[in-house]
């Protein structure tokens, strides 16, 4: 049966409750892109707009730098787990909000709170993330040096799991800076940061792999030398190194926060 033209009157002047926009945004928005090459260049010039951020990310560069080392060090699986589980709970208790306070640092916000950060690092667990691409490096040196097939799969399976969790982590990156800045719980942050980042998760990843290549080669160095009676080296030089990557990808969810901020649209809906 056709619309009467009472009804398609009626129709355009409805407001969809998907139009409606809040503290963030629209409830369905259109993200702009975030090029890689512009985010990281703007990043660039945000770290060193503010000494705090360098600051409150030092405790989390030490407890790295040790894990590494210690990581890489150990003689026993058991060693290993002691090493990784201390390692899991620092993240959670120490550098989940120090973390939160640096990004809100960079993105000029208030900081409220470290028992939100903390959970918030808890649901998506993002400790887990270096602890399964270390324990992939591991298994890839293993591998070079036994050819073991045990390895292979092991390895195949722990790579699987952390792009997984990396994805996941990546596209909740920009949650600290919506709780803080818009004073959202913790769900319907992490809910706004799915929703404005799902769409680019190989820029993000990009981004993230961008800023930690130092940190990436200097790993691998250590795994390389972990037989070095002079390996106590390169835990100062990880530390540094440590610094600059987590500030510059720190700084990356900052300028990404500010810019989606500032540009989100809302769908455009066709009317009848």
């Amino acid at each position: 049966m056709p619309i009467t033209e009472a009804e398609r009157k009626k129709l355009r002047k409805h407001t969809f409750s998907e139009d409606k926009k809040d503290q963030f945004g629209w409830t369905h928005s259109i993200a702009p892109e975030l090029p890689v090459g512009n985010t990281i260049k703007n990043a660039v010039q945000m770290l060193f707009s503010s000494p705090w951020p360098w600051i409150l990310n030092a405790a989390g560069s030490i407890i790295l730098a040790v894990y590494l080392f210690k990581i890489f060090e150990s003689v026993t699986i058991f060693d290993s787990f002691l090493y990784t589980a201390i390692f899991f709970v620092l993240e959670i208790l120490i550098v989940a909000p120090l973390n939160a306070f640096s990004k809100a640092s960079y993105a000029g916000i208030g900081r409220k709170g470290v028992l939100r950060p903390m959970l918030m690092s808890l649901t998506y667990l993002a400790p887990l993330v270096p602890i399964f691409y270390i324990t992939a490096l591991i298994l890839l040196i293993h591998i070079i040096t036994t050819m073991s097939v045990l390895a292979i799969i092991a390895f195949l399976l722990v790579m699987v799991i952390a792009i997984l969790l990396h994805i996941t982590n990546l596209n909740a990156s920009l949650s600290i800076h919506i709780m803080y800045d818009k004073e959202f719980d913790r769900t319907t942050s992490l809910n706004k940061s799915w929703m404005a980042l799902s769409g680019q998760s190989l820029s993000m990843m990009a981004v993230n792999i961008t800023a930690f290549v130092p940190l990436i080669i200097s790993v691998i160095a250590e795994a390389v030398l972990v037989k070095n009676v002079s390996i106590w080296y390169v835990v100062p030089v990880i530390f540094i190194i440590s610094e600059f990557c987590i500030s510059l990808w720190q700084a990356s969810t900052s300028y990404a926060y500010k810019t989606l901020l500032k540009n989100v649209k809302p769908m455009q809906y066709s009317r009848l």
